[in-house]
């Protein structure tokens, strides 16, 4: 990830939304509901649907996993995995390793620490002024689950078809792969 100008990629945030933007919200808030009990549908579809798989998937928390907008399961390594996502983007299953199979604080821009202003969020003055580091392998545990994980988008337009194609690709390769 490149700047317009050619410079290094570095951390920044814009969370401005525009007027137009918030008008369009606006409209679609009434709908928030319907949308809501789609994706928990969807969810719930394709889970049933695969859930005798041989793969981990994660406890559900209730009253807050079944408006995730998709689903989430482990394989036993992080080649399997990432066989696994690239067989099910052949079979045309959006898909991908939850953070490219990294935490975030892999990624060149936190581990060398670069910002915008070259102050927060690493050195501000708002903080207790101890020193910000991070390193890969300060979250083992996190960093093995994903580089194991396949999270696969579902969304609150998806009609029956497609979740039954959805769940069809994900039992494909999974058959495929002997899991």
């Amino acid at each position: 990830m490149r700047d317009l100008v050619g410079g290094e990629a570095y951390l920044g945030e814009n969370l401005r939304m525009t007027e137009i933007a918030g008008a369009i919200l606006g409209v679609q808030l009434g709908r928030l509901d319907a949308m809501l009990d789609r994706v928990a549908f969807a969810r719930q579809s394709v889970l049933s649907a695969v859930h005798d798989l041989p793969v981990q998937f994660p406890s559900p928390t209730p009253h807050r996993d079944q408006h995730a907008l998709g689903i989430l399961f482990y394989l036993q390594t992080p080649e399997q995995a990432a066989a696994f996502v690239q067989a099910l983007r052949a079979e045309g299953v959006h898909t991908a390793q939850v953070y490219g199979g990294k935490p975030v604080y892999a990624n060149p821009q936190v581990l060398e620490q670069r910002t915008m202003t070259r102050i927060c969020p690493f050195r501000c003055s708002c903080t207790d002024h101890r020193k910000v580091s991070y390193q890969v392998g300060m979250c083992p545990r996190t960093e093995d689950l994903l580089a194991r994980s396949v999270g696969v988008s579902l969304g609150p337009m998806m009609d029956d078809q497609d979740l039954t194609e959805i769940a069809h690709g994900i039992r494909k390769v999974a058959a495929h792969m002997a899991l």
